[in-house]
């Protein structure tokens, strides 16, 4: 993907979000310099045969120029569960979508703030389980307790 020389396997319910962070982070790069390249690219730069189906859908809204009323994607802050992270680390497509608020698996609410800074956690980082503001680790994060209207 993108032409770079390392190219981690896609995981098959990874966000393509999480994928561009793994892939700077096996390339020694910034994640702004991946994310940038990847919207600097063209369609066909990318052959969507290969990744899952639901990526050409955040492609979209990634590389839009129009501001979009009601994302399907959330592409402002990364949001996760601290269970799934550790136990294989690689960021989830279902923590990327705009509704979803608790992990479906463990029936906890998703963590978007930094355990140790208290800032949301951003998009821009080159390294999937860190801080993209102080580096903390996000191993470190506890659990929250899932909204009442997200059990359902």
């Amino acid at each position: 993907m993108l032409g770079l020389l390392i190219q981690p396997s896609i995981c098959s319910d990874e966000g393509l979000q999480g994928y561009l962070i793994r892939l700077a982070d096996a390339n020694a790069l910034s994640g702004q310099e991946v994310r940038q390249y990847f919207k600097s690219q063209s369609e066909s730069g990318i052959t969507y045969d290969k990744h899952p189906v639901f990526w050409q859908s955040i492609r979209e809204q990634l590389t839009s120029s129009i501001a979009i009323p009601m994302p399907l994607w959330n592409t402002r802050s990364r949001r996760f569960c601290p269970i799934c992270l550790g136990d294989e680390p690689y960021w989830r497509a279902c923590w990327e979508l705009a509704l979803v608020t608790e992990c479906h698996v463990h029936k906890v609410g998703l963590v978007q703030k930094c355990p140790c800074c208290h800032e949301d956690l951003s998009w821009i980082c080159s390294r999937i389980e860190e801080c993209g503001s102080c580096g903390a680790s996000l191993f470190i994060a506890k659990p929250s307790e899932p909204l009442e209207a997200a059990l359902w």
